[in-house]
């Protein structure tokens, strides 16, 4: 899965459709959000797309039962794109059994790797960022740094 800007979607689509699936989208919706005008596009969203993705030929484990996730209050004090904890729970345990592992290769402030952890049933994680500063500040936020 990716979570992207509405304005990137082609570009996204285009790039992940020459390797894997097309599954479903996912909407976003930040309802307490003060949402970035988009100017070029006259465009003001309240959700962000989450373009869910599979292994090319493979069948669906099970069904999305809800497309719509509502994320909590989005908290922004670890890193500009932090999201809210609870709507990546939701996402984590949608997307993912217990004990299966979860990759977040832009880690930020570690949101993905704290709904892993915090999931029904638990997730195992690895995450990664180029910005060593988000790294231990998602490494502080596990409780390992």
């Amino acid at each position: 899965m990716v979570m992207c800007g509405q304005s990137y979607l082609p570009d996204y689509i285009g790039s992940l459709s020459k390797h894997l699936d097309y599954r479903w989208t996912l909407c976003y919706y930040m309802p307490q959000c003060s949402a970035p005008q988009m100017w070029q596009r006259k465009a003001n969203p309240f959700w962000k797309p989450i373009l869910i993705y599979q292994r090319k030929g493979a069948t669906p484990r099970s069904w999305i039962k809800k497309d719509v996730i509502t994320a909590g209050k989005l908290d922004k004090n670890l890193h500009p794109w932090q999201q809210d904890v609870d709507g990546f729970i939701q996402i984590v345990e949608m997307l993912s059994d217990p004990d299966d592992l979860v990759v977040d290769c832009f880690l930020g402030s570690g949101t993905t790797a704290l709904a892993a952890i915090q999931a029904q049933g638990g997730r195992r994680f690895i995450g990664c960022d180029v910005d060593l500063d988000a790294v231990k500040r998602s490494r502080s936020r596990m409780g390992q740094g």
